[in-house]
């Protein structure tokens, strides 16, 4: 059940993030810190012209303490994302 947990919540930071992504962008991630009481969060993607800081989106750490709550633990989580390749159905003709 841990696992199943887990996987909810890092495709919750993942969606959280593709909503912070900008049109055209290549790659993108979401970093979590924390030592302690000490937390700092950052959001990035790649675009054609460069890297680009994003806004973390507001969900991110209570997601993350989540995360870090079903242990083992962690002192730094990244969630990265890849653009969805698009789908091209292939037909078989009889």
């Amino acid at each position: 059940m841990q696992m199943a947990g887990q996987q909810v919540l890092v495709a919750a930071l993942a969606q959280a993030l593709l909503g912070q992504c900008p049109p055209g962008w290549r790659a993108a991630q979401l970093v979590h810190r924390q030592v302690g009481e000490r937390v700092e969060q950052e959001a990035s993607a790649l675009t054609g012209s460069g890297a680009v800081d994003l806004a973390v989106p507001a969900v991110a750490a209570v997601l993350f303490a989540q995360l870090r709550g079903l242990g083992p633990l962690w002192f730094t989580a990244r969630v990265r994302l890849a653009p969805p390749r698009p789908v091209h159905p292939r037909h078989r003709r009889g």
